[in-house]
């Protein structure tokens, strides 16, 4: 659906997920090499699948490395899906007019979400610390205000370390349980609010601000009912317990040196991790109980952890139910929110992508169109809602088309003696737009990797249609309709450079198109004996 296309499916990437963006960063379409050792590496690892979270050139995703200020700035805005605006970062003199960031700064900057780190400073490059986070992601939520109004207990060891600004800001993220303390040999928390903040916990923490941000608007609404101690003036237990990192839930404290769950994170509609705060020697599914309906059927020590990470799959979560966790007979106390079908949302999403646009559609699309529609009520049978679909009006459209065109009998006059076609690449169908003049082209989706292979393309005509000539590398090969339907392997128009007959790389013809649309000439032959020419454009 060109270009349009990709802005509705950045709609819907924007509202599921956050991009992790640096200069340097690369498409992650395959596992990073060095997420072993990362608390985080089912968030990153979820994002990378689905095609959206950036890694760098060597294949790694540098958990540990600290994100700065710039970076936060640009993740931020595109959660909040805020506009650009580089004109409101003019006040920052360290800011230039032709830096990557500037529309985002000026855009969080003007948000409130920002005020620099001084009047004519942003800072841009400057690591971003563990309290400075807390303070960019509340007043991201919008909870600024309540942050400043309720008088908070935490019980980190180090409070005293966190700058007064700073206290009610990671008083109210703990209590809320978006951020978690660091636990010391004896059990106690630590907050460590000078650390700088790694890009593993930015990845998860911009997990849950997309995924639970509701959820935790909500926990801070119920706080701001209940009455609290002086902000920031003890380390005993909070009233309100910690809440989980991910499912927006609650979570419990526990005596030093007793073994609890801390916190659980919904990955997925089927795999929960519980994060204890000690290891845990053995690991049993028989000691794992939720309520609501939420079966455990497997329990596994996750990789990298310490033993402190237990991986439980369950039967299918619904979304938005709040489930209890209970350990070895007892009542956790936490709790975690069943997830977002994501997986099938974004499966539906990229069928509903493939459709050509309604002007372009024919009978020979209802397939197609059929199989997005199966793809929608899949997600929905999950519990993914219409809202979930940005893309979901296009799907309608081209499902009424379809409907007209039926009940007419008739084909749309657009396209003439060419009604359709699709070029294969890494598996995925991409239908082409029949532009005027004869014009087939073929635009790659963003989801498409350098290593995806284009196998070749099919070609649906009116039954005038009865062969085609292709001319490419010097070479001109005519291959017949048969039925109105002609498929052209890539070997057969472009054998040399498919001398595997497994089709080409998409870097290959991307290097073939020398940075610009790769044009192939066709002349189509009719069954009258006349001749048409046309033009298969390849935009990759």
């Amino acid at each position: 659906m060109g270009y349009k296309s990709r802005l509705w499916k950045r709609t819907f990437l924007m509202s599921a997920l956050v991009s992790m963006v640096a200069t340097a960063e690369v498409s992650a379409n395959v596992a990073f090499s060095d997420l072993n050792e990362s608390y985080a590496a089912a968030e990153i690892s979820r994002l990378a699948e689905a095609g959206f979270l950036n890694g760098y050139e060597d294949g790694t995703f540098r958990p540990a490395q600290a994100v700065t200020r710039a970076d936060l700035a640009k993740i931020l805005v595109l959660s909040l899906k805020l506009a650009e605006d580089p004109e409101a970062a003019s006040e920052f003199e360290d800011v230039p007019e032709d830096a990557w960031y500037r529309g985002y700064v000026g855009a969080l900057a003007k948000s409130g979400i920002t005020r620099g780190t001084s009047q004519a400073a942003f800072s841009p490059n400057e690591p971003v610390t563990r309290e400075q986070i807390a303070g960019f992601f509340i007043r991201a939520f919008g909870l600024e205000d309540k942050a400043g109004k309720l008088a908070l207990e935490v019980p980190f060891t180090d409070i005293d370390q966190v700058s007064d600004w700073a206290k009610p800001y990671v008083a109210l993220a703990y209590h809320i349980g978006f951020i978690q303390g660091i636990a010391n040999a004896d059990g106690t928390l630590r907050f460590a609010p000078g650390e700088h903040t790694q890009r593993q916990a930015l990845a998860r923490l911009a997990f849950e601000f997309n995924f639970n941000r509701d959820s935790f608007i909500e926990a801070a609404n119920r706080i701001a009912k209940e009455p609290s101690g002086p902000a920031g003036s003890g380390t005993g237990a909070p009233k309100t317990p910690p809440g989980s990192s991910a499912g927006g839930g609650t979570g419990s404290t526990t005596a030093p040196g007793s073994i609890a769950v801390q916190q659980l994170t919904a990955i997925d509609q089927t795999t929960v991790e519980v994060t204890f705060n000690l290891a845990v020697s053995t690991v049993s599914s028989s000691d794992f109980a939720f309520d609501n309906g939420l079966t455990v059927q497997n329990a596994s020590l996750k990789e990298g952890s310490g033993g402190k990470v237990i991986v439980l799959t369950t039967s299918t979560q619904t979304r938005g139910t709040v489930y209890t966790l209970s350990y070895k007979g007892r009542d956790s106390g936490v709790t975690v929110t069943g997830a977002l079908p994501v997986r099938e949302i974004q499966a539906a999403v990229d069928a509903i992508e493939a459709l050509p646009s309604v002007d372009q559609l024919t009978l020979s699309h209802k397939q197609a169109v059929t199989e997005a529609r199966e793809k929608v009520e899949a997600a929905k049978s999950k519990g993914a809602v219409d809202t979930d679909f940005a893309n979901l009006n296009l799907l309608q459209e081209a499902e009424a088309k379809i409907t007209d065109l039926e009940s007419s009998g008739s084909q749309p006059e657009s396209g003439q003696w060419i009604q359709s076609a699709f070029a294969n690449i890494g598996g995925q169908r991409i239908a082409a737009e029949i532009g005027e003049d004869n014009v087939i082209s073929f635009t790659l989706p963003g989801s498409i990797a350098d290593s995806d292979r284009f196998t070749g393309f099919s070609i649906q005509a009116s039954p005038d249609v009865q062969s085609i000539s292709v001319t490419a590398m010097g070479m001109t090969k005519s291959i017949a309709f048969d039925q109105g339907t002609v498929h052209i392997d890539v070997s057969q128009i472009l054998g040399g450079a498919d001398p595997q007959g497994d089709g080409v790389s998409v870097s290959t013809l991307r290097s073939l198109a020398g940075g610009t649309a790769l044009s192939i000439p066709a002349t189509v032959t009719l069954q009258s004996g006349g001749t048409k020419q046309l033009t298969l454009v390849f935009n990759p």
